[in-house]
């Protein structure tokens, strides 16, 4: 099945070249940590030991590593400490030390290290368990032999501790600048050159990879309507490989993100990778506006929404918006959430709540919390006199499954297309000390009706088959088409 970049890797990380990250989680926002107790771990007994370098070294490094606990941690380990601590306070599930830390280990060994001064002596490595006895070695290895700041360090070791340490792509760490462009991005509009991407793995769509390399590539997933990107004829499915001429082999995709974007009026060469052949792509970067809705009246009485993401004012957009269609004499809506990732949680309530009167929303179970959150009053059409159709597929993700989930349990909408993306979780954003953040896995959710969609997606009302020789937009229109036609023939 063909659909879009998003369709044929269903467990895509959605990232906008114009952005950070779109969620492909419900999240709740403005989440401050000093709502949550966190208690500080037992340190493990105390131990020395002397850490050999590498056989192409003059002799051993002479380190004494003294594994010490994170209460009273050395400040070098601070960071490393407290992103444990939230992280192991507020996910979902239980979590192992042991993983954390080979996951903590294996960030050293795969990101890149920031040159510095090679140190011996002594180290105090601050640690939660000693299940990161080794990950202490590791480190002083490194920092004597390689070089590296402690932040740089520490940053790489949070990074793969967040992502090979759980089996969860939707919990991730966030550095100082991305974590700035990741708020930057819910107010609506950024600089870059605004278009959706994800990391494409070649080998296993099922499978995370977060560093570039032949198998693991940048794809785009769509160009923003009106963007640098659009212009420059960048298409979806094509893969970004090279910026500035520099590979994005052994990039992450956050690093390759983060240097595609740049301020307005500045240019980037981009490297693309489309089907056999090798193209290059100057895009001159630009205020980028996030797109939320975009309306439309397909008949006197037909109007269609298109709602692209749950940011934080987006239930007040997309009210706006509706208001529009019902002052135009719609009667029937179709609501276009194909490939919209989701966002916030809190606004997606809000929007169902236009389409019902009373009722449940959705419930979140986390293990010590079961939160159901009902309809909030007031909706525009919660005495449900319009018709709707609601478009789906598999980028609809997460608050987009809510929404959808929600009305078709209340017996609201009809849902066509294709099964949605399938992601039941909810997410807290939770910021740290240096400036960077969390976003947690925190809890999951399932409709009014009791239904888990975490596996297969929502299934739609109506399937509708989709043509090979058709993506993107031309797609997205094929199947409003088709919805059309079911309308005008009932």
């Amino acid at each position: 099945m063909v659909l879009n970049t998003s369709m044929n890797h269903p467990r895509s990380i959605f990232v906008l070249l114009a952005l950070s990250v779109v969620l492909s989680a419900c999240t709740l926002f403005g989440t401050d940590s000093s709502e949550t107790t966190i208690v500080g771990t037992e340190g493990p007994v105390t131990t020395v030991e002397t850490i050999d370098g590498p056989a192409d070294t003059e002799g051993p490094v002479d380190i004494e590593v003294d594994l010490g606990s994170c209460r009273g941690a050395d400040e070098d380990f601070d960071l490393l400490c407290e992103a444990h601590e939230i992280l192991t306070a507020l996910y979902v599930d239980p979590l192992d030390d042991a993983d954390l830390a080979a996951g903590a280990s294996r960030g050293l060994r795969e990101f890149e290290i920031d040159a510095a001064t090679v140190d011996t002596g002594e180290l105090t490595c601050s640690v939660p368990s000693d299940d990161f006895e080794g990950f202490c070695d590791l480190y002083a290895t490194i920092q004597a032999t390689e070089g590296g700041t402690d932040a740089s360090l520490i940053d790489a070791a949070i990074r793969g501790m967040m992502d090979y340490g759980i089996d969860d792509r939707n919990s991730n760490y966030f550095d100082e600048q991305t974590y700035s462009e990741f708020n930057q991005d819910q107010g609506g509009q950024v600089q870059g050159i605004g278009a959706l991407v994800n990391s494409a793995n070649l080998e296993d769509e099922e499978e995370l990879c977060t560093t570039m390399s032949a198998t693991c590539k940048m794809e785009i997933v769509s160009p923003l309507p009106g963007s640098p990107a659009e212009a420059s004829d960048i298409r979806a499915g094509d893969f970004i490989i090279t910026v500035d001429g520099i590979t994005t082999d052994g990039q992450t995709l956050d690093e390759v993100v983060s240097v595609v974007r740049g301020p307005a009026g500045s240019e980037v060469l981009l490297g693309i990778e489309r089907g056999d052949e090798l193209l290059e792509k100057l895009v001159v970067r630009d205020a980028v506006d996030i797109p939320v809705t975009s309306t439309e009246m397909l008949t006197d009485t037909v109007g269609l929404l298109q709602f692209y993401s749950f940011t934080s004012n987006s239930d007040e957009l997309f009210r706006t918006s509706l208001q529009e269609l019902l002052d135009q004499g719609m009667e029937t809506l179709i609501l276009d959430l194909q490939s919209n990732p989701g966002g916030s949680l809190d606004a997606a309530v809000n929007i169902t709540s236009e389409f019902l009167d009373t009722g449940l929303v959705v419930t979140t179970q986390a293990p010590d919390q079961v939160l159901e959150y009902d309809v909030r009053g007031g909706g525009l059409d919660a005495n449900g006199e319009l018709e709707i159709y609601i478009l789906i597929n598999g980028g609809s993700a997460s608050a987009s499954e809510v929404l959808a989930g929600a009305l078709q349990d209340n017996g609201r909408a009809t849902l066509v297309g294709q099964n949605s993306f399938g992601k039941n979780t909810v997410q807290r954003l939770v910021p740290l000390s240096n400036g960077g953040g969390l976003k947690v896995t925190i809890a999951r959710w399932v409709t009014p009706n009791g239904n888990d969609f975490g596996e297969i997606g929502i299934i739609p009302d109506i399937e509708i088959p989709y043509p090979d020789d058709l993506a993107g937009e031309d797609l997205r229109n094929f199947l409003r088409d088709e919805v059309l036609s079911l309308i005008e023939a009932s």
